[in-house]
């Protein structure tokens, strides 16, 4: 038997970007260790290997659900740019239905930049 979830939510461009380069800054604030990445100021930095993704919890949600076999529809909104229309492409190649995701004109998709280290930096 299918069932129909309805997943809201965001739906963004994630570019997870691998690299070694980084220093690891430890502080204190409120009795707590707090942990930070840092680059040089204004330094050009590289990576080996650069991941170009889509997530939020809307896509990621119906994309499990779907996986499984269960339709599920996202209701979000993107923008009316580039990685919008590449959004809407994904969720066709996934066969996920998109009826329920509103693109804004003149407005730009959601987008997060993640910095990955290795384990033995963390």
């Amino acid at each position: 038997m299918k069932c129909k979830i309805l997943c809201i939510g965001g739906i963004s461009q994630d570019v997870i970007f691998n690299t070694s380069k980084a220093e690891i800054i430890s502080k204190k604030k409120n009795n707590h260790a707090q942990k930070y990445i840092a680059f040089n100021f204004g330094s050009k930095n590289s990576s080996p290997g650069v991941l170009r993704t889509y997530g939020g919890g809307a896509l990621n949600s119906a994309a499990s659900f779907v996986s499984f076999g269960v339709k599920a529809i996202p209701m979000s909104v993107i923008g009316d740019d580039f990685i919008g229309q590449e959004i809407l492409l994904y969720l066709k190649s996934k066969k996920i239905n998109k009826k329920l995701v509103k693109v804004l004109p003149k407005e730009q998709t959601a987008f997060s930049f993640i910095v990955n280290l290795p384990k033995e930096m963390k």
